[in-house]
């Protein structure tokens, strides 16, 4: 025997390289039990008998089984008296033999237990090939073993005739024909065991090329992802893990049906291969840049054609169009892809729940018998985000067929209609009726403006100013707070801005969202009157973060670099950020109800926010004018 080194993955994953590491280990030990069938009998000093070729040599069971024929034939042309008992010898030689047959059945068993082992996942289009060679080399040396024990029984008999002495009676020479020397028990099982490996291997067999059936349709439906863009700027573990988890998904769904792979194999690699975490977390990294590109697409249509030039192919606006039109379906497709894949993940998750009375509905969130998992919940909302940005999609895609003057001719009409209803909307002793109404109005009308189809290249700085000057006139009620187109609306212009850089902004806003957090609790835990002093804490660090601000617009005013070039730029950062934090404390004020005392005095005690960003809102008027001035010399 020689050394041979294991290969361990080779084992677990039935690669190629096992058939061979088997066939080696196989043929060391028919070579073994060889040499022990040829020295059953051991030579007699001075015979001229072959004799096996030294152990590094492969041989095989016929060449062992002729020595022992020879030995057999000589022992009986001997006269020696010196010979083995054909009865020892039958045992030694039913020894060998079983424990060969018990070899053999071992690993034929330990073949489709292993077999049973290898997930799904790890199918590939040898694996089928590898078993079979497996087979082959098991048949092959039962077959061989098979032949060996016929040899062995015919020179066992003779030898037991001549050992059988003629004095004796009859009756006590006589050996029943159906009773064998070498236990026929041996071939039974050898015979069992090779329809165990025939029966197994065309049902693995089955099974496979069922599985190969269904993975060919899966294939031809995983060649769109060649021509998905977006996935494509994922990370690439990403990609490879989305597009694996919508394969397992297909699978799954697909041999429902067809039935070729125990459901709980199934579930088992989706369960262990992507936990549903970081699977939310990849749907929501996929839909993150859907969204943004979304965003880019409206962005680059309110940009001039000149600035276009160098990505369009012709300057004109027909091909424009329709380069646009087919980047748009495109990233379309891929968010049906998504929300196809977030509901099919959802229906696996809540049909292969643990909980019988979450599964009993199979995938129906109304209809579950017990509380839904929170993990599909989450999935639940994703698929909402999805339909509501598919309507996005849908918006700039109808929006980009109309014609651009007439798309602005609408915009200046509409902002008329809304500067009138800002400007009812600051009455101050307006009722909350009407300003609920107004509200509604406002945002109906700042909908029609359609930002993220405009083509106008000003409509993202109008309705900044916009949705700033309608927070500030609904600052009593806060009544647009309860309009979810509002918040839709908001979030779609806050997507189409660019991300602002300034360091004391982003530090500002997260101080504000802290501090406001902590209130939150407070209020909600009904903890106010307790935490007196610390919300008065709160109150003074807020003063403090509004008073930088205000003194940071006040020295942009003075300083040399604010010029009529630069001036718009920076006023328009300005009152982004002041629309920020006026959506900001507007929400938290919302949440504090006007019919409990307390927090309508605390309500009241935040009134400076209003003061602070009333005066903001003057200066950069103030600066306005100055521009303009500036522009006018």
């Amino acid at each position: 025997m020689t050394w041979q080194p294991i290969d361990f993955q080779s084992i677990v994953s039935f690669d190629k390289a096992l058939s061979e590491q088997l066939q080696h280990y196989l043929e060391d030990k028919q070579t073994y039990y060889s040499q022990l069938i040829a020295s059953s009998i051991p030579t007699e000093l001075g015979a001229s008998i072959p004799l096996l070729a030294p152990s590094h040599v492969q041989k095989t069971l016929s060449e062992g089984v002729d020595i022992f024929t020879r030995k057999v034939n000589q022992s009986l042309q001997s006269r020696s008296t010196d010979k083995i008992r054909w009865e020892n010898l039958a045992n030694t030689l039913n020894a060998y033999m079983w424990e060969y047959t018990e070899l053999l059945q071992g690993i034929a068993v330990e073949l489709f237990q292993q077999l049973e082992q290898v997930g799904i996942e790890q199918w590939r289009a040898e694996l089928l090939n590898v078993v079979k060679s497996i087979k082959e080399i098991l048949l092959h040396r039962m077959d061989d073993l098979k032949w060996a024990l016929k040899r062995l029984e015919s020179s066992l008999v003779e030898y037991r005739q001549n050992q059988t002495p003629q004095s004796k009676t009859w009756l006590s020479q006589f050996f029943p024909p159906w009773k064998t020397i070498i236990d026929h028990n041996i071939n039974k099982n050898l015979e069992k065991s090779q329809k165990f490996l025939n029966f197994r291997y065309q049902n693995f067999q089955h099974r496979y090329e069922q599985y190969i059936d269904l993975d060919s349709q899966i294939e031809k439906r995983m060649s769109k992802f060649l021509s998905y863009h977006i996935l494509g700027t994922l990370d690439t573990n990403d990609q490879d893990n989305f597009k694996r988890l919508y394969r397992m998904l297909k699978l799954w769904k697909l041999n429902q049906q067809a039935k070729a792979i125990p459901e709980r194999e199934l579930i088992r690699v989706l369960r262990y291969s992507i936990n549903p975490d970081k699977a939310s977390n990849l749907f929501k990294s996929y839909f993150k840049a859907l969204q943004n590109k979304l965003f880019s697409q409206s962005r680059r249509l309110k940009e001039p054609l000149d600035k276009l030039h160098d990505e369009i192919t012709s300057a004109n606006e027909a091909i424009r169009q329709l380069e646009f039109q087919s980047s748009l379906s495109g990233q379309r497709f891929e968010l049906h892809t998504l929300g196809a894949t977030i509901s099919a993940y959802r229906t696996f998750l809540l049909e292969s729940d643990p909980n019988p009375y979450v599964r009993t509905r199979g995938g129906f969130s109304e209809w579950i018998v017990g509380q839904e998992p929170s993990q599909t919940k989450l999935l639940t909302e994703q698929e909402f985000d999805i339909e509501k940005l598919d309507a996005q999609y849908k918006l700039l895609s109808d929006s980009f067929r109309n014609n651009y003057e007439i798309s602005k001719a609408n915009q200046e009409h509409i902002c008329r209609q809304i500067q009138a209803i800002l400007h009812d909307m600051g009455q101050p002793l307006a009722s909350q009726a009407m300003m609920t109404r107004l509200a509604n109005e406002f945002v109906h009308k700042l909908s029609d403006i359609n930002e993220l189809g405009s083509h106008s290249s000003d409509s993202v700085e109008r309705i900044t100013t916009l949705l700033s000057r309608a927070l500030r006139a609904d600052w009593k009620y806060t009544s647009l707070y309860d309009i979810p187109l509002f918040h839709d609306l908001y979030a779609i212009h806050m997507h189409i801005l660019p991300p602002i850089t300034d360091r004391n902004h982003i530090n500002r806003l997260r101080q504000f969202k802290l501090l406001i957090d902590k209130l939150r609790h407070w209020v909600h835990e009904k903890n106010v009157q307790t935490h007196l002093n610390e919300i008065e804490l709160t109150i003074n660090d807020m003063k403090g973060y509004l008073q930088d601000f205000l003194a940071q617009i006040q020295r942009i005013s003075r300083d040399e670099s604010f010029t009529k070039a630069h001036g718009p730029g920076i006023i328009s950062i300005i009152y982004q950020q002041l629309l920020e934090y006026r959506y900001l404390f507007g929400h938290f004020f919302h949440q504090l109800r006007q019919t409990e005392m307390e927090e309508k005095l605390l309500r009241n005690r935040f009134l400076f926010v209003d003061q602070y960003f009333e005066t903001i809102e003057n200066k950069l008027i103030e600066m306005r004018e100055e521009i303009d001035r500036m522009q006018d010399t």
